[in-house]
């Protein structure tokens, strides 16, 4: 028996990603330069990516025979939401977060 259940959800990542959120929104708060708070929106851009990516994983059937419509509509919609942070402009999310 594991010491830790298994999880259905990427906990780690989503803790790693609200860390990361909160360090952006006290940078710009607080009277930080552009390139630290540039640095936090990547530190961001690539947290949310991460997480996207897990849901990903968690989301892909093992077997081909439990490939249902749901999941691959799932797996679509992760795929848009992940093609969006890659191309979102860092000012568009500073404004976001603000």
């Amino acid at each position: 028996m594991p010491i830790y259940p298994p999880r259905n959800e990427p906990t780690k990542k989503v803790e790693i990603l609200d860390r990361k959120i909160k360090e952006l929104k006290r940078y710009i708060v607080g009277d930080f330069s552009k390139e630290k708070i540039l640095n936090a929106v990547e530190k961001v851009r690539i947290a949310h990516l991460n997480v996207l990516k897990a849901r990903l994983t968690l989301n892909s059937p093992y077997k081909k025979e439990d490939d249902t419509k749901d999941l691959q509509l799932l797996r679509e919609k992760i795929q848009k939401d992940m093609a969006n942070w890659e191309e979102i402009e860092a000012n568009k999310i500073i404004d976001y977060y603000k």
